[in-house]
């Protein structure tokens, strides 16, 4: 009887370690989130562009190119000898203006490598005045094939090419060929006399 009765008290006390016991024990989390491993991208490589050139730049390495198309296109007189040039003298840009004088530079007289008709002439000459626009359009005519040298006469710069020609009245005419020979001189108004003279001159080169 005693032996059940203690047996009973044991039973009893364990039952009410038992609650005890399981409350110490922390429970498991069963509510936290689980972090899943994420790819971590592999670098790429980001393009870089090219330093910008300047204008200036490209048209500064473009020039070298340009300037050799230009020598190489440039025109060369033939002289009939192999590797010989000969350079023309450009006196003016155009052909004088029919409604002005133009006074050239005496130092072309006979250097431009082409025939030449020189004008002596003044300003207050009616003659000079009448014919101006006259003569100037037969410049136009033979641009690039004969050289007009108008020398007002009566300026300094001018008076060593006057002594030589013996100019004494204006207008006169004188006529060079190429080599700056003088092979006519016409006074006064020249007409067709001049024209004539020309391409007289231009056919006998």
């Amino acid at each position: 009887m005693r032996q059940t009765l203690a047996l009973g008290i044991v039973l009893i006390g364990l039952a009410a370690c038992a609650p005890a016991a399981a409350e110490q024990v922390a429970p498991i989390a069963t509510d936290v989130p689980v972090v899943e491993p994420t790819e971590v991208p592999a670098p790429t490589a980001v393009p870089t562009e090219a330093d910008p050139v300047s204008q200036d730049d490209a048209d500064t390495a473009e020039q070298p190119a340009a300037e050799e198309q230009a020598a190489t296109e440039a025109p060369v007189e033939d002289t009939g000898q192999e590797g010989a040039e000969v350079v023309v003298a450009i006196h003016r840009a155009a052909p004088a203006p029919l409604d002005s004088f133009v006074n050239d530079n005496p130092a072309f007289v006979g250097t431009t490598g082409r025939p030449q008709v020189i004008d002596f002439f003044t300003t207050w000459c009616n003659i000079c005045n009448a014919i101006k626009a006259d003569i100037h359009s037969l410049e136009a005519e033979y641009w690039g094939r004969v050289d007009f040298i108008y020398l007002n006469r009566e300026l300094p710069e001018n008076a060593a090419v006057v002594d030589r020609f013996g100019v004494q009245y204006q207008p006169e005419f004188v006529i060079l060929d190429a080599d700056g020979n003088k092979v006519a001189h016409l006074y006064g108004a020249p007409g067709n006399a001049l024209r004539e003279q020309i391409d007289a001159l231009l056919v006998g080169r």
